[in-house]
């Protein structure tokens, strides 16, 4: 069978509607924000620097990426959990904005670290003069470590 008719005939409709509890792909995840987000914050989230080659040659890398599931494995003892910067995570994770977060969600930066702090991972924050808004609003918050940064100006 051809590879193209075999992946058509098992594609199905994303789902786009509000309730995040129903995304079980990437794709229902961009759905939902092609629904939700003005076209110009989506040219920026899914957009790329220049002409684009670099999004297109990770697209291309990621494709090509398969997983096979292991299916009826016992999983009842995994453990995630390592060290990162001397403290204890619950997974290999650093969760990081990517910038205007505020574009896509209120206060997109504190949603994000309130969500790593829930999920037990670090959350690393850009502290540039543009970024002085956030200790401000992140009342309770606190950081242990100091990582630094290399921002590329664009």
């Amino acid at each position: 069978m051809d590879e193209s008719l075999f992946r058509k005939s098992l594609s199905r409709r994303l789902y786009s509607g509000r309730r995040l509890e129903r995304a079980i792909s990437i794709g229902d995840l961009r759905a939902m924000a092609h629904r939700r987000l003005p076209a110009f914050v989506l040219e920026y989230l899914e957009g790329a620097a220049e002409d684009e080659t670099s999004l297109r040659r990770n697209r291309s890398a990621l494709d090509a990426i398969g997983f096979a599931p292991a299916t009826l494995a016992d999983v009842a003892d995994r453990d995630l959990t390592t060290s990162l910067f001397r403290r204890s995570a619950a997974a290999p994770i650093i969760v990081a904005p990517t910038g205007f977060n505020g574009l896509y969600w209120k206060d997109g930066d504190l949603a994000l670290a309130r969500a790593a702090a829930a999920a037990g991972l670090p959350f690393v924050q850009c502290r540039s003069k543009r970024s002085r808004r956030f200790p401000a609003y992140a009342t309770g918050c606190s950081f242990t470590c100091s990582v630094p940064t290399r921002s590329i100006a664009g």
